[in-house]
């Protein structure tokens, strides 16, 4: 368990929410700030999650086949975004 909020060192955190498989992930809310923070003891590592990297530049890999097919059906009815406050888009 976390001592201190990592915004404003407060030790006023309560447990606000449990995620993950085994639901180990624990997140406390600052009662100072309101931040939530994440119990860094079960550690960062999230390749417990992911047993193999698809890129998502794979069009050809069924897991992307939906949003390429979804891009596809919108461009036809929207313009390509280009420059936007003088920042490239695309």
């Amino acid at each position: 368990m976390i001592s201190e909020c990592r915004l404003c060192g407060g030790s006023n955190l309560r447990p606000w929410m449990q995620d993950g498989r085994n639901r180990d992930l624990v997140y406390y809310r600052c009662g100072d700030c309101a931040l939530w923070n994440y119990d860094l003891d079960c550690g960062v590592d999230q390749t417990q999650y992911t047993e193999v990297y698809i890129s998502p530049r794979d069009v050809g890999h069924k897991s992307n086949r939906l949003n390429v097919d979804s891009w596809n059906f919108l461009k036809r009815y929207a313009e390509t975004p280009t420059v936007h406050h003088g920042h490239r888009l695309w």
